[in-house]
């Protein structure tokens, strides 16, 4: 409970969290990270709160969130378009009733840290990426947006 001008006004106690490829590596890090949120996750499978292929549809998404970690990214060729523009375009649009305070945009340094051998033109993860940023700016309006980069797109027991 906040007070304002010596009125009151509820407030969620609990910050309410939104998490896509909730099954995914980070994903699931994620989700045990917030013990003291409500997390929702949203993925493919049974083992999410909300069961929703976003890369084909729009998930039905009838709350608030506080924040949404945007996890859900796909770096495979065959799927690259539809997971990771398609599944923004279809969150986003699911989001846009009721924004959230915060985004945060999973993405890689394979995006944001470009190698200079590497062009937007030549690589469809980061053009489809780039794109996803485009879209959540529109869509949701956010200025205050938190992207996140992480390491690496890729671990195995050749990585750099």
């Amino acid at each position: 409970t906040n007070f304002k001008n010596n009125n009151i006004i509820e407030t969620s106690a609990t910050p309410t969290i939104l998490i896509t490829g909730a099954q995914g590596m980070l994903g699931r890090f994620l989700c045990n990270e917030y013990n003291d949120c409500r997390v929702t996750s949203l993925g493919l499978d049974s083992a999410n709160d909300t069961i929703c292929d976003i890369a084909n549809n729009k998930p039905a998404l009838s709350a608030r969130f506080d924040t949404v970690i945007h996890a859900a990214g796909s770096t495979c060729h065959e799927n690259a378009m539809e997971v990771n523009l398609n599944g923004t375009i279809n969150l986003c649009e699911a989001l846009s009733n009721n924004p959230p305070q915060q985004f945060v945009f999973i993405s890689s340094v394979q995006v944001y840290g470009i190698d200079s051998r590497e062009s937007f033109v030549n690589n469809f993860y980061i053009r489809w990426k780039i794109w996803s940023d485009f879209i959540i700016y529109v869509f949701l309006n956010r200025p205050h947006c938190l992207w996140l980069a992480i390491a690496a797109s890729h671990i195995s027991k050749d990585s750099d």
